[in-house]
C-alpha cells in the first residue's frame, strides 16, 4: 500500500509525540478551536475565518499551513491538536472534497463528539466531502452543529461566525491572555 492510499489514523500518531510537546499542546489548546481546511483555501480562510477564531479563541485555535512538505511530525502534531482542542471547524469545499487529511481530521471529532461547525466557502455539497459524512452527522446532532455560508458574502458569513461561536456552546473555555 503506498503512503496516499495508507489510512490517517491521528490518534495514534499524536501518542507518538513526546511527552512534553503533548504537554504544551494541551496547555495552549485546552477548549480551543481546531480549523481544518486545506492549503488551497487557506488565503481566503487567513483573511475572513482567522481574524474572527483569534478573537473568539484569544488565539487558542490550531490552524495548521499545509503548504509546507509531509514530514514524520505532521500526523502526531495534528492529532494532539484534535484531541486537545474542545470545538472543530470544517472548511467545506471543492478543494477539501479531496483531502484525506481532512475527512481523517473529520472522524476523530465525530468520535469525541466535538461541538462543530462548518464553514461553506463554495457550493459543495457537504456529503460530497465524506461519503460516510452523512451518516457521521447523525451523532452529532446530539452536539452543537452550525452551518456558515461564505458563498455569497464573505464579510456578513464572517458576523455570523463570530455570532456563532459566541454561543455558549461554541464559546472559548478559557483566556490565554493573563
Amino acid at each position: 500500500m503506498d503512503d496516499l492510499q495508507r489510512p490517517i489514523d491521528l490518534v495514534a500518531a499524536a501518542e507518538r509525540l513526546p511527552s512534553e510537546r503533548r504537554d504544551a499542546l494541551n496547555q495552549l489548546l485546552n477548549g480551543g478551536l481546531f480549523l481544518s481546511h486545506t492549503s488551497v483555501d487557506a488565503p481566503f480562510i487567513r483573511l475572513h475565518i482567522e481574524p474572527v477564531a483569534v478573537a473568539e479563541f484569544y488565539g487558542a485555535f490550531f490552524f495548521q499551513n499545509r503548504s509546507f512538505p509531509m514530514s514524520e511530525a505532521y500526523e502526531p502534531h495534528v492529532g494532539q491538536a484534535l484531541l486537545s482542542c474542545r470545538v472543530f471547524l470544517i472548511t467545506l469545499s471543492a478543494a477539501a472534497v479531496h483531502s484525506r487529511y481532512m475527512k481523517a481530521e473529520i472522524s476523530v471529532s465525530v468520535a469525541r463528539h466535538m461541538p462543530t461547525v462548518v464553514c461553506q466557502l463554495d457550493r459543495t455539497d457537504p456529503i460530497e466531502l465524506s461519503p460516510n459524512l452523512r451518516r457521521q452527522l447523525i451523532p452529532l446532532r446530539r452536539q452543537p452543529l452550525a452551518f456558515v455560508d461564505f458563498s455569497a458574502d464573505p464579510a456578513q458569513a464572517a458576523k455570523r461566525l463570530r455570532n456563532t461561536l459566541a454561543r455558549r456552546h461554541f464559546r472559548c473555555t478559557h483566556s490565554i491572555i493573563s
